[in-house]
This record gives C-alpha cells, structure tokens and sequence, in this order.
C-alpha cells in the first residue's frame, strides 16, 4: 500500500545550540548559562525558540552543555516543554567543549535523518525563513552535494560590524547560483583590510572562475548563526575530528576540498533584523535595537513571552516570585515599555528607551533613560540610571549613579555609590555607600583563581578557549566546578551585608566594593588591539574605533575570453553599493529616516499642499509604526539638509532641491547658512507643529538635532554633514523658539535632561548656554511686565 502523503512529509525540524564554547561573558557565565541572560528581561534564548516556531518548527533538538540543568528548568518553568504545536527535546552532554564536538554527538545519538536548521542560542532575528528553505530544498531535489545553506545578513558596513562584535569577512561566491566559493574571516591581528579598498590588493585564484561567468566579491556580510544543514554536515564532521565550529573549521575544510564534491550555499537577508549576541557590547547593542523595535514583533509590549517567576534560594529549592504568569508591557513613546504591575513615584522620571518589569517600584526623583530594569526592583529616591542594564530584584538605593553598565541579579548599590561606564557586576555582589567603582570593572562572587583573567578577543576565538567540558577554564573553574565557583560562605556574607548586617565569616572581598561590600575582581585580558577593546565594552563609541568605512561592499569579476583576471583591485560598485545602502538603512532608524526624506523631497518637487504633505507622512507613519515625534526629527533634519549640498542617498531627481556649495567657516559664511536655516524654518514651522503634539515630542526633537549636528547616531554614515549647524547652534535654537516649533518648557526640559548627562554629552548644552541665559532673562522681563501692568490696572 502506497505510504499516506502526511505519513511521508518530512517534519521541520531544528537544533538549537544552547553553549557557545566561549568565555567573553565571564564572570557571568559562571553562575548561568549565556542564553539564560535576558534580552530586554527576556531570556535569549526564548526569542530564538518563538522565532523558530514561527517558522513552522515542529521538532526542536536543544542541546546542552554548561549549566544544563539551569535551562532545562528555565524551559520547563516558561512552558516550553509543554507546548503542542512543537515537540522540543532536550539534550545534556557534559564532554562537548565546541560545536565540532556537539555535532559529532548528535551524528553518534542518529536522532536526524532528514534536513535540519542548525541556529545558536543567542541568534535573535525576526527573519522569515520559508524562502531560504525552500531553496535549500530545491538544490537538493537536484544536487544531493548541496549540502548547506548558509544565513548571511547583508548590508553590514563596518561600524555595524563592530557595534555588534563581528570583524568582518571577504566572501566570494557564483554570482548566478550564489554558491559560496571562498570564505575568509577577518581576525584581530590581519593586516589585511577589506575595507580599504585603495589600498588592498585581492588575490583570486584562477580555478574560481572554472565554468562561470561572473563571480561577486562581497565584504559587507555577517554570518547570523543560522545554517540550513543535510545530515551529510553531520557525518563530515564525525570524518573530521579536527573541525571544531561551523565557520572557521567546517566551512573552511569543505571549501578547500572541493575535489570531495560537497557544496556551500549562500542566502542573503537585508529587510529585517539578524545578529548573534557575541559580547557585551553586542547584548547592549541587541537590547538597544529591540527597544528601538527592529526585532518586530519580538518586543516588550507584544508580550509574547511567558515569565520564569522562580528563583532560587541558598539550598538551591526553588521559590516562587511574584509576578503574573505573563509579561503585560505596554508601549508609550519615546521607546518606554512598562509592565502593568510596575509602582513609579510621581516625581520620578521615565525618559527615553527605557523597560521596567513587573514588580519594581521606582523611587522619588528618580532618573532613569536608555535601559532595562529587570523584575522586582527597588529603584531608591535620587538614583540615575543611564545606558545601562539591571537584572532581576537588584536593589539601587538612593543617590547612587549607574552609567553604562550590567547589574546582575541580586545586586545591590547602597547610598550614593557611583558605578562608572562599563562595568559588569555579576549575581548578588554588593558596593558599599560612597564607594565608586571605576570603568570597566568586573566583580564577582565567585573568587578567581589563576589571575582571574577574563579573555576577550573576536568571536572567532570563542571555540578554541575551552579546556574543560562546556568551554570554560578561566579563572581555573572547569564545567563541574561552576556550579559551586560561589562558595555558600560568599553567598552568606553577600546577603548579610546587603541587608546591613556583619557575615558570619570574615571574607577576603575586594577593596573595590568597599569595606561592607561583597565581590572579587576580575581582570580583563586582551590581546591589546582596538577592536578587542572596544569589543568588550557596553559602551558604543565610534570615536573610539580606527577603521574607515567601508570603500566597497561587492564587486563582480567578469570572465571574458581574452581577459583572465586572476587578480583585481577592489573597486566601488554604484549599483551593487546603492543596493546594499538600502539594507544597511534598516539599521537604527536609518529605513525609517530615508522614507521620511524621501516622502518630503517628493512633495516639495510635486509642490503639494502641507494639508496633504500631512497626509502622507501620517501614512508613513502608520505603515512603519513610528510616533508623531519620529516623523517631526526627521522633517525637521532634512528640512534644514536643504540648506546643505545634497547627500550621497539623495537620488538625481531631488539634488536640484539642496544649496549648490558648502557653506565657509567664515563669518559671511555662517551668517549665510543661519538665513537659509531662517527661511527653511519659517517655510516648514507649521508643518513641524502639526506632529510635535506635546513637550516630549519636542525634546525628542532636540535631541535628534543633537545627534544630527553631531553627525552620530542616525546621521554618522549619511553623509548629511550637519556638523555645519554646531556653529551656529544657538541661534538654531532662538529660530525655532521664535517659530513655535519648540516651546520655552520644552528648551528647559532638555536643558534638565541634559545636565544628568556625562560630560562628553553635554557639547551642545554648553554651546545653548547663551540662548538659555536670554530665555532666562526674557521670562524674567515678562514677568516684571505683567507685574507692572497689574500694579498699573489695581491703580
């Protein structure tokens, strides 16, 4: 009897690495596995098992390496194990030290048979995957050596690469069939500079060209962690003992042993969001990007995540927190989700990019902006928090300044401590009153032995540090060893001195966390180059980083009959580079911002109404789900871009709408950029009004000018060169206060806002001084006026 159709449908599944065999993130990672770390108080590695089920997983193979038991818990207590649209299994192995290892296992246990989507447990991406499988599974209908497919996001110009960890890669593949012929990572220590394209010479070697046409050289790509794989990926991993991660090893061997047959595949994303979460500064980056909604609709207020309500105590029992069974994040502008169950003080202030989960109470006159505040929280009167990242049930008392930095779970700040910007403070450490903890500090309560050294370098290292089961060795802890790098005399200390009492044992803890603190220094070890360095840091700041953007992004290499090139230099391709710009403008506002550009170009060449400019923005808006207020930043800088020679995204057809020359850093000069400004301004204030709908909108507006005239953020690779405006930045201010684009209060808020600011963010405060001090003294004036004409009209 002929097998029934559904019997012989081959289910999706996929295997999802839970442990990737690195130690950038210790000395966190001591006491919990990576992908328990929260995202946006989320663990990671619930975003990549919702994601994998919207993609129509119906089997999915979780395996486990270090702190197991840890995620197995977190799956069974989130109802992951209970979910009847997918089957999930778990598996432990103790002896994997890299994905070489896991993969060979998986091909020992023979539990697949049939294709299967090989993804890391830190990958978070929105992707739909339905087209790459689809042509996975058609190259194998055909070609049986077809035997990966591997995720690449592309439009990844340098900066972008660095801000998210990745250093890069040259890939060469047929440019008709987008097979993957060379692939060659960029490491900390090459010379070589793939984008420099001047100054670099690429070498090809003639047999890329054996029975092809064209081949495309592309340096602008990522990998995402996401591999459609054959069981025959598998077996060649079972051959090759010495293949110990996908990259650097399997694909490198199979590429070079092309004799074998096998083949690589290539498919390409650039409209939505795909990254792995590969340091600390890409988990700040990541989280920064969700709150900013580029990982739609894996958001806060999507609530599409149950929530682990357990902890555990000193006997490791588990306890149950309080907390609804589901997350109830609602969204309010400005890049504000807040859970339902939240307690804020009236004079407490919620700025920009912020996430606070349910439980936490936030004290009087508190300041918080651009972080995540975990669940059960107690925020004290006084405390600023900016840029940083707060676990579960932390406690920050009054007076106390956190900057750009991650506060594990359980840690507690006591009054009028200062934390400097890059700092890491694992579970349940204490900082006495007073104490500051310098910048990139890391504190732990787990005791490093061995120097305590934590290693930092590029993801491509991760695989080749472990020495002990699970891939973790620094600070002499092997995998059996982390589960008690915590001794129960630390914890005791630890909980006694976070509630004011003296521990029972006297503890060697360092001097850092002062004399009633608790934790131990660990000491960061790099190789010594920048991008290590930066690597490293929660801190994004592109001043910091020496290489230049990006020359190229593709070029194609044509086979002609009487031209053999073996070997070419690099240079800018305008179509290949116009097609990539699109992709990389998804990042960071940047698509949003383009649209909004373009839209206001095309209604001032057509010449339409401002009653329907309104119109169209407002559908925009609607179609791109953005605020009133992220229409009005944008309007608002390419408005004053008019002023300005045209930037390179401008297309042919609106250059003719820009100034012709740049203005001169004279005197004249400036002068004649403030009427042009003046005229912009006057011709556009209305339309500005129409979507700056209250004080908030407005200093959202300032700061986006902040950002523009500084040409970062949004603006830092556009081209837009608004850094001309700083000169006259002031008067930039006077113009718009005098236009009613931008109220008294509005200016007064920003100043406030502004002045909790590290000093290096407050350029453009100290530059306003000369206009706040003439607004001062206006409001002054007005008030004896009215105080005259009322003594006047009682006479």
């Amino acid at each position: 009897m002929a097998p029934n159709k559904a019997e012989t449908k081959e289910r999706l599944t996929a295997v999802v690495l839970a442990d990737s065999f690195t130690k950038h993130f210790q000395p966190v990672t001591i006491e919990t596995a990576k992908v328990l770390l929260p995202l946006a108080n989320t663990p990671m590695i619930d975003y990549t098992l919702e994601w994998l089920v919207m993609n129509g997983m119906e089997e999915i193979y979780i395996l486990c390496c270090a702190h197991a038991h840890q995620i197995e818990n977190h799956l069974n207590r989130v109802g992951w194990l209970q979910r009847r649209n997918v089957s999930i299994h778990v598996i432990v192995s103790s002896d994997c030290m890299s994905v070489g290892d896991a993969m060979r296992m998986l091909d020992h246990k023979d539990v697949l048979t049939s294709d299967f989507v090989l993804v890391s447990g830190d990958v978070i991406t929105n992707i739909n995957l339905g087209k790459a499988l689809n042509e996975h599974k058609s190259r194998r209908k055909t070609d049986k050596s077809a035997i990966m497919t591997m995720v690449l996001k592309g439009g990844m110009y340098s900066d972008h690469r660095l801000r998210l960890g990745d250093l890069g890669a040259l890939t060469v593949m047929d440019a008709s069939t987008k097979r993957l012929l060379r692939f060659e990572e960029k490491r900390d220590h090459d010379v070589f500079n793939y984008d420099d394209a001047k100054n670099t010479d690429i070498h090809l070697d003639l047999s890329l060209f054996g029975g092809r046409d064209e081949i495309t050289l592309r340096n602008d790509l990522i990998d995402t962690g996401i591999y459609i794989c054959s069981p025959d990926v598998l077996m060649l991993f079972s051959d090759n003992f010495d293949y110990q991660n996908v990259r650097k090893d399997f694909v490198t061997g199979v590429l070079s042993e092309e004799e074998l047959g096998n083949k690589l595949y290539l498919h390409e994303v650039s409209d939505k969001y795909a990254t792995r979460v590969r340091s600390f500064r890409c988990y700040a980056a990541v989280t920064k990007d969700i709150l900013s909604r580029w990982t739609y609709p894996f958001v806060p207020d999507a609530n599409l995540f149950k929530q682990d309500n357990r902890m555990m105590d000193d006997g490791g029992l588990a306890q149950q927190r309080w907390g609804p069974p589901e997350t109830q994040y609602s969204y309010s502008k400005g890049k504000v989700y807040i859970d339902d169950c939240v307690s804020i003080a009236r004079t407490a202030t919620i700025q920009h990019s912020v996430c606070i989960g349910c439980g936490t109470v936030v004290g009087p006159a508190a300041v918080i902006r651009d972080s995540v505040i975990g669940k059960n929280c107690r925020i004290g009167q006084n405390a600023v928090i900016i840029g940083s990242i707060i676990g579960d049930d932390v406690r920050i008392d009054s007076g106390v300044r956190v900057e750009e930095s991650m506060l594990c779970d359980g840690v507690a700040v006591k009054q009028n401590a200062s934390i400097k910007p890059n700092c890491i403070l694992s579970y349940n450490v204490v900082i006495d009153h007073d104490v500051t903890v310098d910048s990139d500090s890391r504190l732990s309560l787990a005791e490093p032995v061995e120097g305590g050294q934590v290693i930092s370098g590029s993801d491509e290292d991760e695989y080749s540090l472990g020495t002990s089961p699970g891939g973790f060795s620094a600070g002499g802890y092997s995998e059996d060893g982390m589960e008690n790098a915590v001794t129960p005399a630390a914890r005791s200390a630890a909980m006694a001195l976070a509630n004011g009492g003296v521990p029972e044992a006297d503890m060697d803890f360092t001097p850092v966390v002062g004399q009633m603190g608790a934790g131990y220094i660990w000491r960061t070890h790099t190789s010594g180059n920048q991008i290590s360095a930066a690597g490293r840091s929660l801190a994004y700041d592109i001043e910091a980083l020496t290489l230049e953007e990006s020359k190229w992004v593709s070029h194609t290499f044509v086979m002609e009959e009487d031209n053999l090139l073996a070997c070419g230099r690099a240079q800018e391709s305008s179509s290949d580079s116009e097609a990539n710009d699109d992709a990389m403008e998804m990042m960071e506002d940047h698509h949003f911002k383009e649209e909004v550009a373009e839209t206001f170009l095309r209604c001032i060449k057509e010449n339409i109404s401002q009653e329907n400019v309104v119109i169209e923005l407002n559908g925009l808006k609607i179609a791109e789900d953005k605020t009133f207020a992220d229409c009005a930043r944008f309007i608002m800088t390419t408005a004053l871009g008019l002023c300005l020679p045209a930037p390179p995204f401008v297309i042919d057809e609106y250059k003719s709408l820009y100034s012709s020359e740049e203005p001169t850093s004279t005197k004249e000069g400036k002068l004649e950029l403030l009427k042009k400004a003046l005229g912009t301004m006057q011709r556009w204030a209305s339309l500005l009004q129409k979507f700056l709908k209250n004080e908030d909108d407005q200093v959202e507006v300032l700061l986006t000018l902040e950002e523009f005239c500084n040409e970062e953020g949004d603006f830092e690779t556009s081209g837009e060169k608004g850094k001309f405006f700083a000169e006259i930045f002031p008067q930039l201010l006077k113009i718009m206060y005098e236009l009613d684009v931008i109220t008294e209060q509005a200016f007064l808020a920003w100043a406030e806002e502004k002045e909790l600011a590290s000093e290096h963010e407050k350029k453009f405060l100290h530059l306003a001084a000369p206009f706040l001090q003439w607004l001062e003294e206006a409001e002054e004036e007005d008030s004896e006026e009215e105080e005259s004409e009322t003594e006047s009209e009682e006479e």
